[in-house]
C-alpha cells in the first residue's frame, strides 16, 4: 500500500517552486535631497542677493541684497559649514538684484549692475580677489540694469550677461566680459526681451543654458548659447512658466538645477534638472519653503549646491539650504524583468535598468554560499540620458548548482545598494526536474519519469478509495 505524501514535503516543494520562478524588482535607489543647514553665524535676512563659488579660496562669496527696509553692501563667505563676514578695504555700493560670476581663468569674482535707492539702474563692474573688491573702468559697458542673468563661460574664457530690466523696459542684449572690456554680441537668433530669468553654464557640454523669465508675461522656454548664437529647444517636458528663480550646474551629477520662483503669480518650491536634452522633475523628501529671489551656487569642493535667503511669504529669509546626495547620487534607479536562465553549465542573466549612468553604475554578482563573484554585464540598448531604460545581459560560464545572482547599484560615493537574490531557472528549451536541468537529449527520459509519476498517482488514488 502506498503511503500518503508528507504534507511538509509538499509545502517545501511549493515554496521551492515559487522561489525558482522568474522574479522582477522595482526598487527605488536613494536620490538627492534638500537639507537645511545650521550655521553658528550667518548673513541677515535678505532677498535679491547674489552669490557664487570662488574656487581659489574654496568658499562661496555672497554680496549685498535687500533686507526689506534697506539695501546693503556686506560681503560674506560660506565654507560648507559656517558663514564668515569679510571686511574689505573697498566695496561696491549698497545694492540688490545684481549678478556675480566666477572667472576661473583669472581667479576673480565679477560683479555687475543692480539697483539701489540712489541709482535705479546701476552699470558698474567690480571684481573680488578673495581679499578686496576693486572697481573696473571698461571702455564700453552694458547700460544700467538689474534682474539680469550672468555666468562664466569656461569654454570661451569670458563672462556672459543676458537681458535684465533697463530704463526702457526689458532687454534681449547679450554681452561678454573678458576681464578688460565688455563687448556687445549680435547673435542671429536670441531669446525675447526678459528679466528675472535663470542661467547656468553646463561645463560638461560647453553650453550656457537659459530658462524662463518674464516681460509682459511669464516664460518657460529653454535656450542654449554656443559662444556665437542662441538656439531654442523644443521640449515635451519642462517646468512651468516662472521668473525670480535661480539655476546652477551640478558638476558632480552633470545636470543644471532649477528651484522655485514665481509660478503663476505665487511662489513655488519645485525642483527640476536639465540634462541637455530634457527637463526632469525631482521629488525630494524635504525642501525649502516656497520662495523667490534667493541666491544659489554650486560648491565643487563639497559637491553640493547651496541656497541662501530669498523672499518667503511676506518677509525675507536667512536660511541656508544644501542640495546634495543623502546616501546616493543615483537618479531613480529601478530594476525590472530580471531573469537568470540556465543552459547546461552556463547562465544568462538579463534585466532592464532605469537610471542615470552619469550618477550610478551597476555590478552583476554571482553568489554561492555567500561568496560573491562579480561578472561583467553588457549593455544591449539604451541611451545615456536621465531616466532612460537600458537592457543588459551577461553570460556566466561554469556556474555551480546552488548559485544565485544579485544586482548592485553603485553611487558616486561608491556606496552599494544590492537587489536580489535572483534564482536560476531553466531556459525555455530545458526541463527542470528535481533540481536537474534536462536538455532536449534527455527529454524522453523526463517524459518517461513524468509518465511514471502519473501512473503512481493514479494507483495511489485507486488504493486510497474505501
Amino acid at each position: 500500500m502506498l503511503k500518503r505524501p508528507n504534507r511538509h514535503c509538499l509545502l517545501f516543494a511549493c515554496l521551492l517552486s515559487a522561489y525558482l520562478l522568474p522574479r522582477s524588482a522595482r526598487a527605488q535607489f536613494p536620490t538627492a535631497n534638500w537639507l537645511q543647514q545650521s550655521p553658528s553665524s550667518q548673513p541677515s535676512s535678505r532677498s535679491n542677493t547674489s552669490m557664487v563659488y570662488d574656487i581659489s579660496s574654496s568658499a562661496t562669496v555672497l554680496f549685498g541684497g535687500d533686507t526689506g527696509t534697506s539695501y546693503i553692501r556686506d560681503t560674506w563667505e560660506w565654507n560648507g559649514t559656517n558663514w564668515s563676514s569679510k571686511s574689505p578695504a573697498s566695496s561696491p555700493d549698497s545694492r540688490s538684484s545684481h549678478a556675480m560670476a566666477y572667472d576661473s581663468s583669472r581667479q576673480v569674482v565679477v560683479l555687475f549692475g543692480g539697483t539701489s535707492t540712489s541709482t535705479t539702474y546701476m552699470a558698474d563692474t567690480w571684481e573680488w580677489n578673495g581679499t578686496n573688491w576693486s572697481s573696473k573702468s571698461p571702455a564700453t559697458s552694458p547700460s544700467g540694469r538689474f534682474n539680469f542673468a550672468m555666468v562664466y563661460d569656461q569654454n570661451r574664457n569670458q563672462t556672459l550677461l543676458f537681458g535684465g530690466s533697463i530704463s526702457s523696459g526689458s532687454s534681449s542684449e547679450t554681452w561678454t566680459w573678458n576681464g578688460t572690456n565688455w563687448s556687445s554680441q549680435n547673435p542671429a537668433t536670441k531669446p525675447t526681451s526678459r528679466n528675472s530669468q535663470g542661467m547656468a553654464y553646463d561645463s560638461s557640454r560647453g553650453y550656457v543654458v537659459l530658462f524662463g523669465g518674464s516681460d509682459s508675461d511669464y516664460q518657460n522656454d529653454t535656450w542654449e548659447w554656443d559662444g556665437t548664437n542662441w538656439s531654442s529647444k523644443s521640449l515635451a517636458t519642462k517646468p512651468g512658466t516662472r521668473d525670480s528663480f535661480s539655476m546652477v550646474y551640478e558638476v558632480a551629477a552633470g545636470y543644471t538645477l532649477l528651484y522655485g520662483g514665481v509660478v503663476s503669480v505665487s511662489s513655488a518650491n519645485d525642483t527640476w534638472e536639465w540634462n541637455g536634452t530634457n527637463w526632469s522633475s525631482r521629488a525630494p523628501t524635504s525642501n525649502p519653503s516656497s520662495r523667490i529671489s534667493y541666491a544659489l551656487s554650486y560648491d565643487t569642493s563639497n559637491k553640493a549646491a547651496y541656497l541662501f535667503g530669498g523672499f518667503v511669504g511676506m518677509s525675507s529669509s536667512a536660511e541656508t539650504w544644501k542640495w546634495t546626495c543623502v546616501s546616493s547620487c543615483a537618479t531613480g534607479f529601478e530594476l525590472a524583468g530580471v531573469t537568470a536562465l540556465r543552459q547546461a553549465s552556463s547562465v544568462t542573466v538579463s534585466f532592464h535598468a532605469t537610471f542615470d549612468p552619469k550618477n550610478a553604475g551597476l555590478d552583476v554578482i554571482r553568489s554561492v554560499r555567500n561568496v560573491r563573484i562579480p561578472v561583467n554585464a553588457t549593455r544591449l540598448s539604451g541611451t545615456a540620458l536621465l531616466g532612460s531604460e537600458f537592457s543588459y545581459a551577461v553570460r556566466d560560464e561554469n556556474v555551480p548548482e546552488g548559485a544565485v545572482y544579485f544586482i548592485d547599484a553603485i553611487d558616486l560615493e561608491g556606496s552599494r545598494t544590492s537587489y536580489g537574490p535572483y534564482a536560476i531557472t531553466p531556459s525555455p528549451g530545458m526541463l527542470h526536474l528535481f533540481g536537474c536541468a534536462l536538455g532536449r537529449a534527455t527529454r524522453p527520459l523526463a517524459l518517461l519519469l513524468l509518465a511514471g509519476l502519473l501512473t503512481l498517482t493514479l494507483l495511489y488514488r485507486r488504493r486510497a478509495r474505501p
